[in-house]
């Protein structure tokens, strides 16, 4: 499989080792693959012939703000052109009502007042309230599901020990493209596109 993220193309990496989405980077070769100076994620994206997996960390403090505040967005286009009839939101931008009424988000304080225990304390609400994401364009589902559904879309978020945001995506390619790529699909193009909302 081939990706294009932003203006770049790349031989996606095959992943040979499962990968527990679980918000962690042991599963990963750090430091990840790429880097992306405007949004300041540091990012991977690998692929088997089910699942395309996506790692991204962020210790700048503004990306983790637009990030915890106004959502993310994950786009894929099949075709190789930066469409977006295909993607997901998570997280959601606060204060976004999900499917069973519940609110998205956790507003925090001024973080410049923020000492280390009030700020571990915030982020573990922000984790506790963001249990769903919005997917559009899949096969067979659409709407508000869970962050580890049925349909094998899964998604994690969470700051590790040095208070960097870690977040991991699992998309099976049966739930937009075919049940499993073959050896046709290693010089397809897919589009994916990473875009944090602004606050």
């Amino acid at each position: 499989m081939i990706c294009s993220c932003s203006q770049e193309t790349f031989s996606g990496a095959l992943q040979t080792t499962p990968i527990k989405v679980d918000a962690r980077v042991n599963d990963w070769e750090i430091p990840l693959r790429f880097y992306d100076d405007k949004t300041k994620l540091n990012y991977s994206i690998t692929n088997d012939a089910n699942n395309i997996y996506l790692c991204m960390r962020t210790a700048d403090p503004q990306t983790q703000t637009k990030i915890t505040q106004a959502g993310m967005q994950i786009w894929i286009d099949t075709t190789g052109r930066k469409n977006r009839s295909i993607g997901i939101s998570f997280p959601l931008p606060t204060g976004k009502k999900m499917k069973y009424g519940e609110q998205t988000g956790y507003d925090p304080p001024d973080l410049d007042w923020v000492d280390k225990k009030k700020m571990s304390k915030i982020r573990n609400n922000f984790v506790a309230a963001n249990k769903e994401m919005q997917i559009i364009g899949f096969k067979n589902s659409g709407g508000f599901i869970p962050l580890h559904s049925d349909s094998g879309i899964n998604a994690s978020m969470n700051w590790d020990s040095t208070n960097t945001l870690v977040y991991e995506m699992q998309i099976p390619f049966s739930t937009f493209y075919k049940k499993k790529l073959t050896s046709s699909d290693s010089i397809k193009i897919f589009n994916i596109g990473i875009f944090v909302n602004g606050v």
